[in-house]
């Protein structure tokens, strides 16, 4: 965290280079497609793929765009055995991880029709977020995931921020 202003709730997280994803593939990850994510969506969110390892990298945004972190998911079974199936994204050298519960995943993306409509979806994952740009449509989405079990004060207050009156999860 960069910068906490406790009066406001601001919090200010580190912002990453965001080149590394620009040398990473898109390629079409028949995994997710069969789980209800389309390849569009994965284009809109900039879900990548790192072949080393076999893993899905998945870039966090804060809702001003801002890379502020990065998450991977596994997909060898030794390897989710070892470290789980979701963890920060090391690459080159660099851990981009993030506290989580001070960001919402995909908020950057659903901002603007959460305003309008005043609503959100709170999910635990970022696949069911994509999952749900997949079935409503990115222009109708309003998920957001909490990327964990927990939803907090600060994640409840980027969403009252956006002037919603209804939270369902």
């Amino acid at each position: 965290i960069k910068d906490i202003k406790i009066d406001t709730q601001e919090v200010e997280l580190k912002e990453y280079d965001g080149t590394i994803l620009e040398h990473l593939p898109q390629p079409i990850l028949t995994p997710w497609i069969k789980d209800g994510i389309s390849q569009e969506v994965m284009k809109e969110y900039g879900i990548k793929y790192e072949p080393r390892d076999c893993k899905i990298i998945i870039p966090h945004r804060d809702i001003s765009g801002k890379l502020v972190g990065i998450r991977e998911r596994n997909l060898i079974q030794e390897n989710i055995e070892r470290y789980g199936k979701y963890r920060p994204a090391y690459l080159s050298g660099t851990m981009y991880n993030h506290p989580l519960s001070f960001n919402l995943y995909g908020l950057y993306q659903s901002q603007e029709n959460i305003k309008q409509i005043k609503k959100a979806f709170v999910f635990e994952s970022e696949k069911s977020v994509l999952q749900y740009a997949t079935m409503f449509g990115q222009e109708n989405n309003i998920a957001v995931g909490v990327c964990g079990s927990a939803f907090i004060n600060y994640q409840f207050w980027l969403l009252m921020n956006l002037g919603v009156s209804e939270v369902r999860s």
